[in-house]
C-alpha cells in the first residue's frame, strides 16, 4: 500500500508540472515562481484548514460534502480501485453515504506545500464505521490527500487514498 501512496503522489505531482499557459503570466510549461518560507507555512496551515473543512462538510451534508471537495478530474483510490472524475467517485461513494449507519471522520496531522504554492498534500488518520449491533464494523487507518489550489484561491482534492491499519476490519 505504501507503494500505491507514493505512486499517487508522484503521478499527481508530475501531472501538475505540465500545465498550459495561465493568466498569471507564466508561459506554458514554465513553473510558477517559488513562494517564500512564511508563505509556505501559511499555505500549509490553510491546507490543513481546508482538509478540516472537508471533514466538517461531510459530517454535515454527507455525499454532497464529499463531492464538493473534489476537483473535476479528481481521483479516489478505494480498495485498490481507482475512480477518476466526480461521477465515478459519486457512484463509488453513493452506497456508503446512503446507509444511515455509515460514518467517516478524519483529521489531518501533517501538510506540505510544493515550492510553487499551488499543490500540496495532507496526511492524517481516519475512522470509518458502518452497521450497528453485531453487524457493526469499524476501520481505522491513515490517508493521503493531494490538493490543488484553484484560480479562486480555494483548494480542491486532486487525489485521495486511504490505508487501513493492520488489525481493523479493513485489513
Amino acid at each position: 500500500m505504501y507503494r500505491w501512496i507514493c505512486l499517487v503522489v508522484i503521478l499527481v505531482w508530475v501531472g501538475g508540472c505540465e500545465r498550459p499557459a495561465s493568466d498569471d503570466g507564466n508561459r506554458a510549461g514554465e513553473a510558477p515562481a517559488a513562494v517564500d518560507e512564511a508563505t509556505t507555512r501559511a499555505l500549509e496551515a490553510e491546507l490543513v484548514e481546508a482538509d478540516r473543512d472537508f471533514a466538517k462538510a461531510v459530517e454535515r451534508t454527507g455525499l454532497g460534502g464529499w463531492m464538493g471537495a473534489f476537483a473535476p478530474g479528481g481521483r479516489m483510490i478505494a480498495r485498490g480501485e481507482s475512480h477518476i472524475g466526480r461521477e465515478a467517485i459519486r457512484r463509488r461513494m453513493l452506497p456508503a453515504f446512503a446507509d444511515s449507519t455509515f460514518s467517516l471522520t478524519w483529521d489531518p496531522v501533517y501538510a506540505e506545500i510544493a515550492a510553487s504554492g499551488d499543490l500540496g498534500y495532507t496526511v492524517g488518520r481516519y475512522t470509518l464505521s458502518i452497521g450497528s449491533g453485531d453487524s457493526a464494523s469499524t476501520e481505522e487507518g491513515t490517508y493521503l490527500t493531494v490538493w490543488r489550489r484553484q484560480p479562486d484561491g480555494s483548494w480542491k482534492v486532486q487525489a485521495d487514498i486511504g490505508n487501513p491499519a493492520p488489525g481493523t476490519d479493513g485489513d
